[in-house]
């Protein structure tokens, strides 16, 4: 296998109490040829002093220290320097199996892909997680078009982060992360894939993501937060007769029609992006357009039409059950 050099970028922000597991998980990756840059992105605890100490043992590793910008601002900062000719994006409270890298990459370089991808396993702190899995993993090959259908309908796992991943370089020629934006990843992702003729995927789970109470997943209302991004991306998709529009359109309706049905207590906050009266709004415009074509099934054809000429009945079935009527649409 060609020894192409890669690029990891790892934003640093107040992991002081996770940060060796994860760098240890990267200086011993079974493939060698890394640049690691390692972003300290003003963090108050002792997380620039690890990188410096890490960086003085391994001449792979860059520091950059930063004042602190968010997520987005992090990873551009690494984009902004990186040489290598793949990227890879490793969030640093997380942990990657040994043989990750060498994984991904001998998937990305045997299909000439623009992107590799895998499955994650999600862990709690001092759990034991396999050091290597197998280096024979399965994947799938597919276009740009048929990930993005994936995309929309936020399956298989992994699909809506640009963590799990490698990348060419050039994926990010004219990209770069939205700086100050919850669900970065959503936001650009589309654009990508939009872009990519090949797309390897497999289900092996070459990432251990780390469940806790500060990370970002754990804190905040994913509906509500991403829901423009979603509207960006149903309009890019659209522009683009992407067929992956007509998932995301449905989508819309269904996200603005829960949120619609919120009661005010879940608003608590002045940083979320909409309200129930501004949902139903959209979910009405949405709707429109969706009632004039021939997508999706029967079944929601006919509830989002019920829905659009009785909004309240939505209200009245989600108070009763939500889990139970969110499941079966």
């Amino acid at each position: 296998m060609s020894n192409h050099l890669i690029s990891i970028i790892i934003p640093i922000y107040k992991v002081e109490q996770y940060l060796c597991r994860c760098l240890d998980s990267v200086v011993n990756q079974t493939y060698t040829n890394l640049e690691i840059i390692l972003v300290d992105d003003g963090s108050p605890d002792n997380c620039p002093q690890i990188c410096d100490e890490y960086a003085a043992k391994d001449k792979r590793i860059t520091v950059i220290h930063k004042k602190n910008g968010g997520l987005s601002d992090a990873r551009n900062a690494g984009l902004d320097i990186c040489k290598g000719e793949y990227i890879y994006f490793l969030d640093s409270d997380d942990v990657l199996p040994l043989n990750c890298i060498y994984t991904l990459f001998k998937m990305i370089t045997k299909e000439d892909a623009e992107i590799a991808s895998s499955s994650y396993i999600e862990f709690k702190d001092d759990v034991q997680l396999p050091k290597e899995l197998s280096h024979n993993a399965t994947y799938s090959v597919i276009n740009g078009s048929e990930v993005l259908v994936l995309l929309c309908k936020d399956n298989p796992p992994g699909i809506m982060s640009s963590c799990m991943k490698i990348y060419k370089k050039e994926c990010f020629d004219d990209i770069r992360f939205p700086k100050g934006k919850l669900y970065e990843d959503a936001r650009i992702n589309y654009k990508i894939y939009h872009k990519c003729k090949k797309f390897c995927y497999t289900h092996s789970p070459l990432y251990y993501y780390r469940i806790h109470e500060g990370s970002i997943m754990a804190n905040t209302k994913g509906v509500i937060y991403d829901l423009d991004a979603r509207e960006e991306r149903y309009f890019f998709l659209k522009k683009h007769n992407e067929p992956a529009a007509q998932y995301c359109l449905e989508q819309l309706c269904w996200d603005n029609l829960i949120i619609s049905a919120q009661p005010s207590s879940f608003f608590n906050t002045k940083s979320h992006l909409t309200s129930p009266q501004k949902a139903l709004k959209k979910f009405k415009l949405f709707a429109n357009d969706f009632l004039e074509t021939n997508q999706g099934s029967k079944l929601h054809r006919f509830l989002i039409k019920t829905f659009f000429h009785f909004p309240k009945l939505y209200s009245f079935l989600y108070k009763i059950s939500p889990w139970h009527f969110r499941k079966a649409i």
